[in-house]
């Protein structure tokens, strides 16, 4: 009798810690250590709710590809200092300068793109000239330039993925010694419905329909997600992408290392 007393207890607490589960899943209300779930990507932590989504977003048709380099990463001898806030001015004043013109095949003139209207700054971050001894130990660490990304935006939607990136290397003569950019003009074309962010999280567990670079990231991993949103996802240079439709991006850290995911926000 009190063995049978104890596995319906057991049954009990089962089915409440599923529940229990289930609504957190369903709500957002997570406690201070995340939801922890294990599939078979990895062992998953959920820490951050779900957010509301909108009934549909665009879908962008790529009209062109626009990339171009010029110079090469190096290093120049000059007597500036380099500073953030000037190097931003330069980098400026040269994608203007330069127009970033882009001809577009549903016209029979070459017109200013939209490239400076929908950029944000990715980031900015000092290039530094290193002497080392043969040990390995630095004898001289001297900043010789400025190294400034930005990223596109979407209808206020961040693009990830190697694609739509501006790249720019100001040395200390203040100069651009270096320039990258792979772009893509787009068109809207149509909306498409939105999945929740639940059911997006749900095939990020399982592994089905990641775009992008995370197809070959995802593996047995520990991985924690700290923020949810909508996006796009941009392929890199020379791979053929015919149109931009929406993702879910799950932002956070796998194995210790800053990273996302970007699912499909569609069926």
């Amino acid at each position: 009798m009190r063995s049978k007393r104890l596995k319906t207890c057991l049954v009990v607490i089962t089915v409440v810690a599923i529940a229990i589960l289930s609504y957190q899943l369903k709500t957002g209300e997570i406690d201070d250590n995340g939801t922890n779930i294990l599939g078979p990507s990895g062992n998953v932590v959920l820490n951050t709710g779900f957010p509301k989504k909108p009934a549909t977003l665009p879908i962008y048709e790529v009209l062109h590809e626009y990339y171009r380099e010029i110079g090469r990463p190096t290093v120049v001898d000059g007597d500036w200092t380099p500073s953030k806030e000037e190097a931003l001015l330069i980098a400026q004043g040269y994608l203007e300068a330069n127009g970033l013109l882009i001809e577009h095949p549903e016209q029979n003139e070459t017109t200013r793109s939209n490239i400076i209207q929908d950029v944000i700054l990715k980031s900015i971050s000092y290039y530094n000239r290193t002497v080392m001894m043969m040990d390995g130990q630095v004898v001289k660490r001297e900043i010789m330039g400025i190294q400034i990304c930005y990223k596109r935006t979407i209808g206020n939607l961040a693009v990830v993925g190697p694609g739509d990136e501006i790249e720019l290397l100001i040395g200390r003569n203040k100069e651009v010694l270096y320039y990258s950019a792979t772009w893509r003009t787009i068109r809207e074309i149509g909306k498409i419905e939105i999945i929740d962010a639940e059911k997006a999280f749900e095939n990020l567990i399982s592994g089905k329909n990641l775009i992008g670079e995370t197809e070959l990231s995802m593996g047995k991993e520990n991985i924690r997600i700290d923020n949810i949103s909508l996006g796009y996802y941009a392929f890199g240079a020379g791979v053929k992408q015919e149109f931009y439709k929406p993702v879910w991006i799950f932002y956070g850290k796998a194995n210790n290392r800053d990273t996302y995911f970007a699912v499909a926000a569609y069926e």
